[in-house]
């Protein structure tokens, strides 16, 4: 079960959550498909006859707290409830998890706590969409390592360099608001907003289990890399 102090220390700060327009980097026919996600789900009788459930495991005490930095953080918006997609009188809603990263820092009772990534349960709404494949071919496969052969008087060096909130840096279309909406609503006034009316929070960036996350960021970097508007050394794609 999460708690506030485990995820807060792996989220993005403030202002590079959803900072870059995913449609700005993805080829023609990839921004057509995250314009209109009805072009990647299923018909609606291929659809199980009920939506899959995906728990909260967080305290329920900790989740308005957390949506609160999810939305402070452009990570989430809200999404009314009268916008939710219901199937066979069932709302399609997601969960959420953690994941350890082996680093601890302390709580708010000084206590020292795992820092956990926070992961999105997307069952439901993956087994209603087809892949989006996009770049996935193109990743590394680190396993062909073992086949490199050394003399003895060799050494091989290599390195390797990461990205931080990879995935989370790219804004999506609102349209997809509706596929990755999470369960427990909450009030507008627990969150910082005005009103007591309820809303569920669903992500506006590129969210961790997608199952098409993947192939996308992987696209998305893969052009990023390309483009000096955005800081980058220009490297073509024939180098990589």
């Amino acid at each position: 079960t999460l708690t506030l102090d485990q995820v807060l220390a792996s989220l993005p700060p403030v202002g590079v959550a959803g900072s870059i327009n995913i449609l700005k980097l993805v080829p023609p026919k990839l921004q057509m498909l995250l314009r209109d996600p009805e072009k990647v789900l299923l018909p609606r009788g291929e659809w199980p006859k009920r939506l899959s459930k995906a728990k909260m495991f967080i305290q329920p005490s900790d989740w308005p707290l957390l949506a609160k930095e999810l939305l402070d953080r452009n990570i989430c918006k809200p999404l009314p409830k009268t916008e939710l997609i219901y199937h066979n009188g069932e709302p399609l809603l997601n969960g959420i998890s953690g994941i350890g990263k082996n680093k601890f820092v302390k709580d708010r009772h000084g206590k020292d706590v795992e820092v956990q990534r926070l992961i999105i349960n997307l069952v439901p709404s993956n087994e209603i969409q087809v892949d989006i494949v996009a770049d996935v071919a193109t990743l590394p496969h680190f396993a062909q390592w073992n086949g490199v052969e050394l003399l003895d008087d060799e050494t091989f060096i290599w390195a390797s360099e990461d990205i931080s909130c990879a995935f989370y840096i790219f804004q999506l279309p609102e349209s997809w608001l509706l596929y990755f909406t999470l369960d427990w609503p909450v009030r507008a006034c627990d969150v910082g907003m005005a009103g007591e009316d309820e809303f569920h929070l669903a992500f506006c960036s590129l969210p961790m289990g997608w199952k098409s996350a993947v192939g996308i960021c992987q696209c998305a970097i893969r052009s990023f890399v390309n483009r000096p508007e955005y800081g980058s050394a220009g490297l073509p794609l024939q180098a990589e």
